[in-house]
């Protein structure tokens, strides 16, 4: 049944291009119907005869429709005739680029802390190896929603390219997914192609479950993962020297354990909700930014924001200063911060 099913759909195929070619054939002038008038077989032109093109369209509109036809921007429901466009779809930035450090993320003191030797790492790799330590290969950070997973990613960056040059190379999952059976895969090798090219490189993959989720039927992930794994195993000792990888995802669970065990993106590291401390310090940082507001205390709001991420914190002073403006005022006051307050906690709790 199933070799009847694949001749059927040969057929058609063959229909379909010899159709095709009889469509084009209609538009050959009468000079060149003869296949020895098109084509020299014998390694040159008669001295007497002049070769003809191969075919003319008649007019500009049966090209197109031929065009419109392969790309199938026609409306013809033809998948296998669509093939997918060449995308820019990573960002690159030098050293001198990335405008972020550590000083700049506020609340977030165990997870610096935590990548510290790593920092050290991407600095001088040749010490670090000097007593024999092998390094990680990436870390991952994870949490949840807006907690300062991506900005964490771009501070490391910035805290290397203080003192060596180094590429930043950014990447989003939705990069690596795609309908046609193959294009995920082969971006990965782009990926790492564009690292060794720019070395060295830290790479950055946000929502990394859409590139490394747990491998299933219903997912047909299994071949990006696959080609994943092996270029990280494909590391050569330039390479783990002079390239590092940071992933980014809300879940841990939903990443394959293949990618996170020892030896591959071994580092993982949580950047949760932040504890009371961490927000008196976020907000702290939000209040001081210019204009700053003094006509009211960060340390009064530490308790009405219990639970929230740094993003929420953000968004609620930004909130304050919109509802300021929109009243026309000199400064922000409390009367400001209480109305957004109100907003924010409505909006989360989804009135």
């Amino acid at each position: 049944m199933r070799l009847s099913n694949l001749l059927q759909k040969i057929i058609k195929i063959t229909c379909f291009f010899g159709a095709l070619v009889l469509f084009s054939c209609d538009s050959i002038p009468e000079s060149s119907n003869r296949l020895a008038d098109k084509l020299d077989l014998y390694g040159g032109s008669s001295p007497n005869h002049e070769v003809s093109k191969p075919f003319e369209f008649k007019n500009n509109s049966e090209g197109k429709d031929i065009f419109d036809l392969f790309s199938n921007n026609s409306g013809s429901d033809i998948p296998l005739l669509n093939f997918p466009k060449e995308a820019n779809i990573f960002e690159i930035y030098k050293s001198g680029e990335i405008k972020s450090s550590f000083a700049d993320i506020a609340g977030l003191e165990k997870p610096k802390e935590s990548l510290k030797d790593i920092i050290k790492y991407l600095k001088d790799p040749a010490d670090f190896r000097r007593l024999g330590a092998e390094p990680p290969s990436g870390v991952i950070f994870y949490g949840p929603p807006g907690t300062g997973k991506t900005a964490m990613a771009r501070a490391l960056a910035g805290e290397v390219g203080k003192e060596k040059e180094v590429s930043f190379i950014v990447a989003s999952g939705a990069s690596f997914e795609n309908k046609y059976v193959g294009v995920g895969a082969d971006n990965v090798r782009k990926l790492f192609e564009l690292a060794r090219k720019n070395k060295p490189a830290i790479i950055f993959i946000d929502e990394f479950d859409a590139v490394a989720g747990v491998r299933s039927e219903e997912k047909k992930n299994a071949q990006v993962v696959n080609q994943l794994l092996t270029e990280l195993d494909g590391f050569s000792k330039e390479d783990r020297n002079d390239i590092f990888i940071i992933a980014a995802t809300n879940l841990l669970s939903s990443i394959d354990p293949a990618v996170i065990r020892p030896g591959r993106i071994d580092r993982k590291i949580k950047i949760g909700f932040p504890d009371e401390i961490a927000r008196k310090a976020i907000l702290g940082h939000y209040f001081s930014l210019a204009p700053a507001i003094t006509h009211a205390k960060a340390q009064d709001y530490v308790r009405a924001t219990r639970n929230w991420s740094a993003a929420e914190i953000k968004a609620f002073v930004n909130e304050a200063r919109i509802h300021a403006t929109i009243r026309n005022a000199q400064y922000v006051d409390k009367n400001d911060l209480n109305a957004a307050l109100k907003k924010v906690q409505d909006s989360r709790a989804g009135r």
